[in-house]
């Protein structure tokens, strides 16, 4: 009977040291921020679209590992076409996508790449396509 305790108390004191010894897991990385205001996002979208150089559009939603984007006609894009997340309150590329599909509304849906970006697309990022020449 005292050996059972003491396998029971040692079992005990080693799941609290095993557990208590993790570091604490950053979640900051995966937590959504505040969506930017719709001015904010309007405004930087007019800001690339006045250079000419590429397609903007704005991500609406994102169910991983697709997003959902509009304000980019999908005649003007393809199968291969590599779309670029901005963010637009620190105006850097969090990651890439290839299109998916387009949905009965017009939607584009892409195909974000999870393991070669900062985060992925959040509803108010901008999606930027290339022009093709």
């Amino acid at each position: 009977m005292t050996d059972l305790r003491w396998a029971a108390a040692a079992t005990l004191v080693l799941t609290v040291l095993l557990t208590g010894c993790q570091p604490p897991k950053d979640e900051s990385a995966n937590q959504p921020r505040n969506m930017p205001s719709a001015e904010k996002v309007a405004a930087a979208k007019a800001r690339y679209a006045a250079r000419g150089e590429a397609l903007v559009g704005v991500v609406d939603d994102t169910v991983p590992p697709l997003t959902a984007v509009s304000g980019i006609d999908a005649k003007d894009v393809n199968q291969g076409t590599v779309f670029h997340f901005i963010d637009v309150d620190t105006n850097t590329v969090v990651c890439q996508g290839t299109l998916n599909s387009v949905a009965a509304s017009g939607r584009l849906i892409v195909d974000y790449d999870k393991t070669g970006g900062q985060r992925p697309p959040q509803a108010g990022d901008l999606c930027l396509v290339v022009k093709q020449q």
